[in-house]
């Protein structure tokens, strides 16, 4: 996908779906409301090979779910494509590139129309 924003959506999507997450456990309202103890940062993505990546662990730091915030692991295999979160998130991080410092995976400004 030519355009980040098209992609971050993709990636966005196949990651929640195949990963069972709920939209908070995986998204950012807004960057000001970002924290690293708290939301998905690309720190929290592994995947086992760079070239030729077969599944990827995803941590999840806290959700509705877990009232002490212990966190989970959630692993999701190889797809195939173009509906595969391992490829989605790879192509994402190629477009994203390496800026340095923590930042959230995914952040959507909400527009309302009206």
């Amino acid at each position: 996908m030519a355009c980040a924003d098209d992609c971050m959506f993709w990636t966005a999507c196949t990651l929640g779906y195949f990963g069972f997450l709920c939209l908070a456990e995986c998204t950012v309202p807004s960057l000001a409301s970002f924290s690293t103890l708290l939301h998905l940062t690309v720190q929290d993505i592994a995947v086992d090979g760079l070239l030729a990546p077969c599944c990827m662990c995803v941590r999840i730091k806290a959700s509705k779910t877990d009232p002490f915030s212990k966190g989970a692991e959630i692993h999701i295999g190889l797809g195939v494509y173009p509906r595969c979160a391992v490829q989605a998130i790879m192509a994402y991080l190629v477009q994203w590139g390496n800026a340095g410092g923590p930042r959230p995976c995914f952040c959507f400004k909400m527009v309302a129309n009206i």
